[in-house]
């Protein structure tokens, strides 16, 4: 937990493109919270890149959420503590790739979802609620989700990576990892029952939107020569599927 250790693994290590994805994630924090989330988006991570800056490992793919930007016009308006410190290290990094050999590339991840998910997400709520046969309070569902196969979010890493190495960045940029269609959520719970069949009894306005709902995505620049491969029905049954 140490920036000497941190320094230590990359100077053994010494990779060629380092991907920054581990963080304390939550949409609604405790106070109990706060120090864990403090320490482990913005102090790990700024012992990371302090590591890379060190050791002159150069490459680096950073997560982002677009829960940094509200109300969807791009300024940073942060919907949770979470997206505040995702911000903190946003500008962070930009330091570090001002003043030293660092490029950065930022992906800002949206919905993700793919087989084998553990989260309590959408997904796994809706399967839930088909096993246990009641009606189930949903908010109104006017809110617009932008949903990625996990196949095509790592795609778009290794794309990064690649540009990376290839040095094809202006030493930091920040960019859109979006499936392309955008729906409301209601429009995608009809969607999931059409091409599964389940049997769900969504109650629309049963439960209010989270205090900040974010109704309309920030719609960024998208990630430059990548494109997703998995249209959300093909992926929807991927996911519902029974086992093999």
């Amino acid at each position: 937990g140490s920036t000497d250790e941190m320094l230590d693994i990359f100077s053994l290590a010494k990779p060629d493109v380092v991907f920054h994805l581990a963080a304390m994630a939550n949409a609604e924090h405790r106070s109990a919270d706060v120090e864990q989330m403090i320490i482990s988006n913005i102090l790990f991570s700024s012992q990371l890149v302090e590591g890379m800056a060190r050791n002159g490992v150069r490459n680096l793919v950073n997560t982002e959420t677009f829960w940094q930007y509200a109300d969807g016009s791009g300024q940073y308006e942060p919907v949770c503590l979470y997206a505040a410190t995702k911000q903190a290290f946003h500008d962070i990094l930009y330091y570090y790739t001002s003043t030293s050999a660092i490029q950065a590339i930022c992906l800002v991840l949206f919905d993700t979802y793919g087989p084998g998910d553990p989260r309590k997400k959408l997904f796994n709520f809706l399967k839930l609620a088909a096993l246990d046969k009641k009606p189930i309070d949903m908010t109104l569902g006017e809110q617009i989700v932008d949903m990625s196969h996990v196949d095509d979010v790592v795609a778009a890493y290794l794309h990064a990576a690649e540009m990376l190495v290839a040095t094809n960045i202006t030493r930091f940029a920040t960019y859109a990892v979006t499936s392309g269609r955008r729906m409301k959520l209601k429009e995608l719970v009809e969607l999931i029952i059409r091409e599964t069949g389940i049997s769900i009894h969504p109650n629309w306005g049963g439960r209010p939107y989270r205090p900040n709902e974010v109704m309309v995505p920030w719609l960024g620049e998208p990630l430059p020569g990548w494109q997703p491969k998995i249209d959300l029905a093909t992926g929807i049954r991927d996911v519902f599927k029974g086992p093999d």
